[in-house]
């Protein structure tokens, strides 16, 4: 069994989480069988509000979030407070993460090493 995360975070690009989280919740209702489970993931939980607007409920913080086998980083605006926030680069370094959509800055400056974290394969 694996777990999927989708990051929410204030700024975020509407469409950057909510059209993964569609295809991927449609892919694990369809086949269960196949036995991946995918959630969103916010550093308090709760409430984020997008860069168009929208607000989304995160359904974990990073407290009480599953072990996640993905994690998918959004794009937005919301990413350029991420890039000098250690915090999060050090919650980011602890897991294996794609990107979806946006830049891939907030990887590269969460890794010592300068291999993108969406080429790597395997945890570190």
């Amino acid at each position: 069994m694996g777990t999927i995360g989708i990051l929410l975070f204030d700024g975020l690009e509407e469409l950057d989480a909510v059209g993964p989280w569609e295809v991927l919740a449609a892919w694990t209702r369809q086949w269960p069988d196949d036995g991946w489970s995918v959630t969103t993931v916010a550093q308090d939980g709760g409430l984020v509000r997008c860069a168009k607007g929208l607000v989304l409920q995160a359904e974990h913080s990073w407290a009480d979030a599953p072990p996640l086998d993905v994690l998918i980083q959004p794009g937005g605006m919301g990413t350029r407070r991420q890039l000098v926030d250690e915090t999060y680069l050090g919650w980011i370094r602890a897991r294996r993460a794609v990107r979806f959509c946006g830049r891939m800055r907030c990887f590269w400056r969460s890794r010592s090493s300068s291999t993108p974290l969406a080429w790597r394969t395997q945890r570190e």
